[in-house]
Order: structure tokens, then C-alpha cells, then sequence
């Protein structure tokens, strides 16, 4: 009875219907695994998912409707579709790693040895197959030729065609790699089992991968430090009205040295832009400083017109502050509540890194429409994705390393020309408007004229994202970033003067100083302080500012704006540089201070 009883439940247990759901969630892995990934979910909002999830439920809803109907079976469409999907999204990163983990082991081998290895693991495999078959002589005559038809057309592949792209080695990993996904295609094509079972086992396979990335979700974040910025006690003698605060640009710039760094370590003479900014009527820190050797912890600080090891004190931030802890601060930041408090709106551009995204809902965003984020960048760096956009950008551009950082060089050129546009327009509030834009820092993006600069160098593949290239040719491709970003900021400069219906006060820094060049590093520690600081005030070169001076750092950019434009009685810091150790950058207690030169 139990026998016949339990017969009758796997009767009706086939005959219940089995939705096919794998492929989506299969797709979905490498979205969610990113995001669970070290502190990615505590930077990071969820809404950052959105979009890459849409696009990979299309495409694998694509997939599954594809392959159901040329096999007439949605369940056998299904197995296709996750065969795709598993190799070319889920374990493509792992197949990246592998590339950066053994193309340095074979970079002294010699071409001809390393062909003859090629052919020796053919072989191998070949034979290994081969001897499966040793019984049946049409199916190891088929072997035999298929394999050697396979390994010719590899051949011709990864020599000719992915070899410019990619590289030689990396090349002949993905060609292997990509024959080995198209026979497992191929067998799951030939498959004729219980398609409902294969289906039945491939979900609840898929379901356990989520849930297991979710529970690393859970111990991995998010911890975003519930931060409330406090306004900066401005003691106002005389408020001024509304109608009469100028407009703020805030231009922030990444690795610009101030221009005795570049001429002692680059041998860079940037004279000539200075002399132009002062004509426009800029006031330039001939020795300002930079109060991190990070930009982020250097930007958060002047934004709260406070050291961090004192903001990073307040309440919920733990003993020891982290990355999470120092984003957080540097999105609810006192600078930008203290405007809004006397009228300001605030306006920011998209820089295309995550963490550093306006955040607020008051902030009002820019950025170029259906510009890629810099996660989705990553997710795209760690599938087949990757690969196809360096084929497209070496046949448009002979540059495939760039098309990881081509949505940074869309934002940045956004950026300036929309500042000019929007000196422009008519308000009523006065607005902040904020860009924080990651140049002239490597890698490289730019060129003398603008044009797409070789992010690591001359004919660098950017596979170890290091660069390479002669010490001439690092300075030279440097100092033509820099030369591109002053011909910029002349330009914006005085489109904004130009045209702003309101008085405009434009402040241009560098959250850091320049890196050393090649042959210098690691460098002196001091070099990274010494950055860029120029403010035009609404007046000009005739403003009076008697707290301005030559050694500014910034920390007090902004105690000395909202003095000068809002009747603020904010006393001045004492302008120094903080070095916190290197294994922890977030460590913002003054464990060294240099002195401000």
C-alpha cells in the first residue's frame, strides 16, 4: 500500500506544472554577489540596482523565450538559457581572475614556447576524448577530426582577431574558455533526460545561490551611519537678504598639484594658467594645502569646515571611523545645510563613482542621460560584457582599455559645458552648484586636445590596471590631462562670469596634490598636500577678503566664503596636514602631522 501510495505521489508530482524561473535568478547572481561584496552594500543604495537588474531580467527572459522556441519546450529553453548565462555572467569573473592571476606567471615565456604549450594541451585534451572512444572507429575518427577542426579555427581566432584586443595570452584563455561554454551548450542541446527534474533542481539551485549572497548581504552591510549634519554657527551680524547671495561654483579637482609641485617634480611650468585665472579675477593660495592625502577625507573635511578626527566624534560613529562612516559625512555635510539654511539650493553633478553620488533629496542631480554608474560599470567588468566593449572600443578608437572609464570622461565633460549653460538661467534661490570631477588623477582619460588618452600607458592592454610605459611617457601623458583640465577651467571660468544673471563666486581646489611621477615613488609623503586652491570672489580682484591667505588649506575654504558673503563670525582653523597610517586610511586621528609649507 505505502509502495502504490507513494507511486501516486510522484504521479501527481509530475504532473504538477514546474515555472521555469532559473535563468532570471542565475542572472541575478552576479548583481546581488557585488553588491553583498565587502562594504559595497553600506556605499551604495539599493536603488544603485535597479537599472542592471532590469537589463539582466531582459536579457535572460530574452534568452529563455529564444531557445523555447527552437526547441519547441520552455523547460529544455530554460536549460539553454542558464548554460549561457552561467558561463558568460556567473563564473565570468572567476575566469578574469584566473587571467590577472596566470598572465604574469607566463610573461617571460617566449611566443614559440608558448604555442608549442598551446598545442601540447590540445593534444592532451584531444586524446583524452579520443580515448574514450578507442572502442568505436567512426566515433573516434569523428573526435579526431571535430577537435582538430576546433583547435584550428581557435587558432586562427585568438592569433588574428582577440590577440590585438586582448592580448596574447588573455587571448587564448577566453578562446579556450569560450569553446569549452560552447560545448556545454552543445550537450545540453543534445540532453533528452526528465527536462522537469533538470528544471525543478536548477531552481532550487539558484534560489539557495541568493539566498546564501543574502546572507552575506546581512553580515556585510548595510551599515550607512545614520549622520544628521549640524548647521555652522554663524553668528550673522547683518543677514543678507535672499536676492543678494551669489551663485557658488565648487569645482573639485583630484591629484592637481599647486604649481611649485609641478615644477619641481614634473618640470611643468603653470605660470601661464595662473596668470589667466588672476586675470579673470581669481585669488590663488600659492601654498594652500590639502588637510588628507586622500581626496575623499580631504573634500569631507572642508565640507564640514572641521578636522574629522573631531567630526568623526559625534555620536553612533563607533571608536573607530570607517569608509562608510567618512561617505556619510561627506554627504550630510554642515557646508550644504548651513547654505540651504540661508536660501541656497544645492546642485550636484554626477561624478560616476557610487559613493560619492548626491545622496540627499534635496540635492538636485546632473548628470548626462543614460550615463552608466560606476557600478554598473564593475558588474560589467566581471561578465562577457567587459570583453565585447574593449572589441568595440579597439575597432572604433585602437583603445581598449578605455571603455571602463569612458563614463567618467562623459560626466566630466558634462560637467563643464553644463556649468556654463546653467550661469545662465534666471532663479529666484541662490544655488551651490557642485561638481566633483576625478581628473587630472590617473588613469588617464584625456589628452592635450581632449581626445581618448591611453589610460596605462602606450599600447597598455589595461589588464593589471597598472601602468606601463616609460617615465616620459607617464609625465607627458600627465601633464597633457593637466594641460587639458586649465584650457577647461579657463573656459568655464568665463562662460560663468560671463553669463551669470546673479553675482557668481567660483572656487576651484584639488582634494589632493599631484602623484609622484614614476621614478619617484613612493615619493615624499608632503607631496600629496600640496594642491590647487583659487577662489573668485562676486567682486573680483578688487574684493576685499582680509581673512584670505596665501597658506589656506581646506579646511577653512568655507569658514571664509560664508564670512565673506553671509556676514558669518566663523573663526579660522589652524591650517595643518593629517597622515594617517596607510593600512587605515579612515583613521582620522592626527597620528602625524606635517607642518603646511
Amino acid at each position: 500500500m505505502s509502495t502504490e501510495t507513494s507511486r501516486g505521489e510522484q504521479a501527481l508530482r509530475a504532473l504538477r506544472p514546474v515555472r521555469v524561473f532559473h535563468p532570471m535568478l542565475l542572472a541575478l547572481t552576479p548583481l546581488w554577489g557585488n553588491y553583498a561584496y565587502g562594504e559595497n552594500a553600506g556605499l551604495l543604495p539599493i536603488s544603485a540596482l535597479a537599472r542592471p537588474a532590469a537589463v539582466l531580467l531582459a536579457m535572460a527572459v530574452g534568452l529563455w523565450i529564444f531557445f523555447t522556441v527552437l526547441r519547441k519546450d520552455r523547460h529544455h529553453g530554460g536549460l539553454l538559457a542558464s548554460a549561457v548565462i552561467v558561463p558568460l555572467l556567473v563564473v565570468w569573473g572567476a575566469l578574469e581572475e584566473a587571467i590577472r592571476s596566470v598572465i604574469p606567471l607566463l610573461s617571460n615565456m617566449q611566443r614559440g614556447t608558448f604555442y608549442l604549450l598551446i598545442v601540447a594541451v590540445a593534444i592532451m585534451l584531444i586524446g583524452a576524448i579520443a580515448y574514450g572512444k578507442r572502442g568505436d572507429r567512426q566515433a573516434l575518427r569523428h573526435v579526431l577530426i571535430l577537435g582538430l577542426v576546433i583547435f584550428g579555427i581557435s587558432m586562427v581566432v585568438a592569433t588574428f582577431l582577440l590577440a590585438p584586443v586582448f592580448g596574447r595570452r588573455a587571448a587564448w584563455l577566453i578562446t579556450g574558455y569560450c569553446v569549452a561554454t560552447l560545448l556545454g551548450v552543445r550537450a545540453v542541446w543534445n540532453y533528452h533526460g526528465d527536462y522537469k527534474v533538470a528544471t525543478r533542481s536548477l531552481n532550487w539551485f539558484a534560489t539557495i545561490l541568493l539566498v546564501l549572497y543574502a546572507c552575506v548581504l546581512l553580515v556585510n552591510g548595510p551599515r550607512q551611519p545614520e549622520v544628521t549634519a549640524a548647521t555652522l554657527p554663524i553668528a550673522q551680524q547683518s543677514p543678507v537678504p535672499k536676492e543678494e547671495l551669489p551663485d557658488i561654483y565648487l569645482i573639485a579637482l583630484d591629484g592637481y598639484a599647486r604649481s611649485d609641485m609641478l615644477r619641481s617634480a614634473y618640470a611643468y611650468n603653470n605660470m601661464s594658467f595662473e596668470q589667466e585665472m588672476k586675470g579673470l579675477g581669481f585669488r590663488v593660495a600659492g601654498r594652500s594645502i590639502a588637510n588628507y592625502p586622500q581626496a575623499v577625507l580631504s573634500l569631507t573635511a572642508m565640507l564640514n569646515a572641521k578636522y574629522l578626527d573631531e567630526l568623526l566624534k559625534e555620536p553612533g560613529d563607533g571608536d573607530m571611523p570607517s569608509m562608510t562612516s567618512v561617505f556619510a559625512h561627506y554627504h550630510e555635510n554642515s557646508v550644504f545645510d548651513t547654505l540651504r539654511s540661508v536660501g541656497y539650493r544645492i546642485e550636484s553633478f554626477s561624478p560616476g563613482l557610487e559613493s560619492l553620488e548626491p545622496r540627499r533629496d534635496d540635492v538636485v542631480r546632473l548628470e548626462p542621460p543614460r550615463a552608466l554608474g560606476e557600478f554598473e560599470m564593475v558588474l560589467m567588468d566581471r561578465t562577457f560584457a567587459s570583453r565585447m566593449m574593449q572589441a568595440v572600443y579597439y575597432v572604433r578608437y585602437k583603445n581598449p582599455a578605455y571603455w571602463r572609464y569612458a563614463f567618467r570622461r562623459d560626466r566630466i565633460i558634462y560637467a563643464f559645458e553644463e556649468m556654463g549653460r546653467l550661469a545662465k538661467e534666471q532663479s529666484d534661490t541662490p544655488r551651490l552648484i557642485f561638481a566633483n570631477l576625478l581628473i587630472p588623477e590617473p588613469p588617464y582619460l584625456f589628452t592635450r586636445d581632449g581626445g581618448r588618452a591611453q589610460p596605462y600607458g602606450p599600447g597598455s592592454l589595461g589588464g593589471d590596471r597598472t601602468f606601463r610605459g616609460l617615465e616620459s611617457e607617464y609625465r607627458e601623458a600627465f601633464l597633457g590631462q593637466v594641460y587639458f583640465t586649465n584650457q577647461k577651467l579657463i573656459e568655464t571660468a568665463k562662460r560663468i562670469i560671463e553669463g551669470s544673471k546673479r553675482p557668481a563666486l567660483i572656487i576651484v581646489v584639488s582634494g589632493r596634490g599631484a602623484p609622484p611621477a614614476l621614478e619617484r615613488q613612493p615619493g615624499s609623503a608632503d607631496e600629496r598636500f600640496m594642491n590647487l586652491l583659487m577662489v573668485r570672489f562676486p567682486e573680483g580682484a578688487d574684493a576685499d577678503v582680509p581673512q584670505w591667505r596665501d597658506s589656506l588649506s581646506l579646511v577653512n575654504v568655507f569658514r571664509v566664503v560664508l564670512n565673506q558673503i553671509a556676514n558669518a563670525q566663523l573663526e579660522l582653523l589652524e591650517d595643518k596636514t593629517v597622515l594617517p597610517p596607510e593600512s587605515k586610511p579612515s583613521n582620522t586621528q592626527p597620528t602625524t602631522s606635517l607642518p603646511a609649507k
